[in-house]
């Protein structure tokens, strides 16, 4: 293998213009392409996907790869570290409390950010939000076909309808946070992935969208009285279209009977149960401050709790090893220092996007941070290998954009 200035060289490859094509953009067809991947991914496929990045780093690069570690090893941001702290915590907890190796090999996975960060040459992020946008139309439209003509009531894509629809609304609010940047490809982006969302019937996906409210009232104030008159009546007319949408509809009604029928004593719906399962939690933390170690969830709270009948008659059909919430997800298996160290996480995330000197980056970062935070209040996203590697893979592509397109890479 030769490499010749910026261009490739492998047996003659150079000359083919499909490479030159992928030089010239920095490979992000490659992690778009892992984007739509992560979807329905697996350690065994997460693996390929990764050897198969590598590969195409290692042909489409002439820096000294020596060099450009230790630049990056100096650079390192320090939620990679808090990552490497919560592994050893996972390995200690295995220790003392030696269950099997399921969820140990889920926060080997957290290795995946310094993985990527090593090896991801740095990208464009004007091109990449726009073909983060041509996968939410490819989301989009695998949700109408699942709707409309496999007529599945809550579309999954490849993975399930929760994270299917939590994926769209994470891709939403980076499309938000650069409206003013990507004015169409924002709108085409945006649009997308809500109505992609709509379909799945995520709730805790749309719970999400209130970090924008704050951002639109503040604008909506700096409008004059005509302008305010306009966009209320817009803005009206909008809600009450997509409020009476049947998916949407659907999901409305349902939330308002579960929580008619949990003051009334019933537990026995989909949010009776989460409110079930973080009451037993909270009450196990209390009397295990540090935890009951890894996979203790399901046989140390789950089964404990539903044997003695503390939980909904529905919980007899379902098998959890996870609270559907990560602040308990952590407490429960690692304690109050679990926990000490998930907040230490997403603290030191937002940290760095907020102290970060491009706009895009920093936007983009802090909006899908606090909006995988809000779906973590109903559901563990850490618990999930779809949803932690989809984390890890956008949050290192934010972390390697540039957008000055004078920069030599």
């Amino acid at each position: 293998m030769k490499f010749i200035s910026s261009r490739v060289s492998f047996y003659g490859w150079h000359k083919l213009m499909i490479l030159k094509y992928i030089n010239k953009l920095y490979l992000v067809q490659a992690y778009i392409l892992l984007s739509l991947l992560m979807l329905c991914t697996n350690s065994i496929l997460y693996g390929k996907c990764i050897l198969f990045m590598l590969i195409l780093y290692l042909l489409n690069t002439n820096r000294y790869l020596l060099e450009d570690y230790k630049n990056r090893q100096n650079n390192m941001p320090n939620f990679i570290r808090v990552l490497f702290f919560i592994v050893i915590i996972a390995l200690l907890s295995y220790i003392v409390y030696p269950y099997e190796l399921n969820s140990l090999d889920l926060y080997l996975k957290y290795l995946a950010v310094p993985i990527l960060w090593f090896i991801m040459p740095k990208l464009n992020v004007k091109i990449l939000l726009k073909f983060w946008v041509l996968t939410s139309i490819c989301m989009l439209g695998l949700a109408i076909y699942q709707y409309h003509i496999l007529q599945i009531a809550r579309p999954f894509g490849i993975s399930h309808p929760i994270v299917f629809g939590n994926f769209a609304i994470a891709l939403a609010l980076i499309f938000y946070a650069n409206r003013n940047n990507l004015k169409i490809w924002f709108y085409i982006g945006f649009i997308s992935c809500l109505l992609t969302s709509f379909y799945t019937g995520s709730r805790g996906g749309w719970l999400a969208l209130i970090i924008i409210i704050p951002n639109l009232l503040s604008l909506f104030k700096s409008l004059t009285i005509k302008r305010k008159i306009y966009i209320s009546i817009f803005s009206i007319i909008v809600c009450v279209l997509i409020i009476n949408l049947p998916m949407v509809k659907q999901r409305f009604i349902a939330s308002y009977y579960e929580f008619y029928w949990m003051l009334l004593g019933n537990f026995d719906t989909s949010s009776g149960i989460r409110f079930s399962l973080w009451k037993q939690s909270i009450i196990y933390l209390y009397n295990h401050p540090f935890g009951g170690g890894l996979d203790s969830f399901y046989t140390k709270i789950f089964l404990y709790s539903r044997n003695l009948g503390l939980l909904p008659k529905e919980a007899l059909y379902l098998e959890l090893n996870h609270p559907h919430n990560d602040l308990l997800y952590f407490a429960t298996q690692f304690g109050f220092i679990g926990l000490f160290w998930y907040i230490i996480l997403n603290k030191s995330i937002l940290r760095y996007f907020k102290n970060h000197h491009e706009l895009y980056i920093k936007t983009s970062g802090i909006y899908f941070t606090l909006g995988y935070i809000i779906f973590s209040l109903t559901q563990a996203m850490f618990a999930h290998n779809r949803s932690l590697l989809f984390f890890c893979l956008i949050l290192i592509q934010l972390s390697h954009c540039y957008y000055k397109e004078n920069k030599n890479v």
